[in-house]
């Protein structure tokens, strides 16, 4: 879609057709839309193509905890998504293109400078997720009110089961109830906590892959 900004004889912005509209040190321009069909991609552009394509098909199914998760460390234009995508792309993908996956274990679904989980675990308990941590009286006594964020994602049907702003860090345990689709279906893992004013998140830790049965 285009506007015309100055009426219906002034330049207009935006796309018609094949042709691009827009202002270029404010004079009006207009180009041919690029053809893409038929340009070859390098190995190295293909490779980081597959990566955002990979880093979408984990952060979309939990869009709305990774919103919350990266809200405290955007900068500039960036949002939430953007800086999980770029998070995924450094560090977050294992292997050699063209097999490239997901690296679980060095992924991150919130980020930031509060206080970690202190030794973290989960454990399957009936047809749900029991995660549990450490917590001290007396040396963790000011974090005891900050509320756990858990999330479990399923690599094989690309669905995720996650809490926001769970049981405070002073329960030392919390639920997370996930719906398996499949037989024996994997769930990888990860605990976070954040303030109750939500101005401070911690960085997750990966908890583990949970097999249901």
């Amino acid at each position: 879609m285009a506007r015309i900004k100055s009426g219906i004889m002034g330049p207009f912005t935006g796309t018609i057709a094949n042709i691009v509209g827009y202002e270029r040190l404010g004079t009006a321009c207009m180009r041919r839309k690029a053809d893409l069909s038929n340009r070859v991609f390098s190995e190295k552009q293909q490779a980081h193509h597959l990566r955002v394509k990979l880093a979408n098909t984990f952060i979309n199914p939990s869009k709305n905890f990774i919103n919350v998760g990266f809200s405290l460390i955007t900068k500039g234009g960036q949002t939430a998504h953007n800086v999980a995508i770029s998070q995924v792309i450094r560090g977050g993908c294992k292997g050699i293109f063209p097999d490239l996956e997901l690296d679980f274990e060095n992924l991150l679904v919130a980020d930031g400078d509060l206080e970690q989980a202190r030794n973290p675990r989960v454990e399957l308990a009936g047809i749900t997720l029991k995660f549990s941590w450490d917590y001290d009286n007396l040396l963790e006594f000011d974090n005891r009110s900050d509320q756990v964020m858990l999330l479990a994602y399923s690599p094989e049907t690309g669905h995720s089961f996650y809490i926001l702003g769970g049981v405070p860090r002073s329960s030392r345990q919390a639920i997370l109830n996930v719906y398996p689709e499949i037989e024996k279906e994997i769930f990888e893992t990860y605990i976070a906590f954040i303030t109750e004013d939500r101005k401070s998140i911690s960085k997750s830790i990966y908890t583990g892959q949970v097999t249901m049965s």
